[in-house]
């Protein structure tokens, strides 16, 4: 129970993580239909201000980088960053809240969706 509860405070905040550190991206097929890994990426590809969140991409701020592994190609690699590079976080908050944004635990998704407009 209190792996549990730990694990939960710990889900919480997670996302953190990926808007000030650098992150490998291993790309599949499957890559970008599941929520957290788009999630993920979205937030590997901005960057805090004290404005808000502002793209890296193309910036000295871009810590992102992406390896093809299995079936992925480089044009899955490109269609990747082309949707969520340059993304507001209104706008990831739409594409991630559509149900073809699959998630195992429903309450991942609920509980994360707000925090991109806070």
């Amino acid at each position: 129970a209190e792996d549990a509860a730990a694990f939960k405070r710990m889900l919480k905040e997670v996302n953190r993580l990926y808007l000030g550190t650098t992150v490998l991206i291993l790309l599949d097929l499957s890559y970008v239909s599941r929520f957290w890994t788009q999630f993920e990426s979205w937030m590997s590809m901005q960057y805090a201000t004290p404005d808000g969140l502002k793209p890296a991409v193309g910036t000295k701020n871009e810590r992102h980088h992406i390896v093809c592994i299995q079936n992925a190609g480089e044009s899955l690699k490109s269609a990747l960053v082309d949707l969520w590079a340059a993304k507001t976080p209104d706008e990831a908050h739409d594409i991630l809240s559509k149900p073809d944004v699959t998630v195992t635990n429903l309450s991942d998704k609920e509980g994360q969706l707000p925090k991109i407009k806070a």
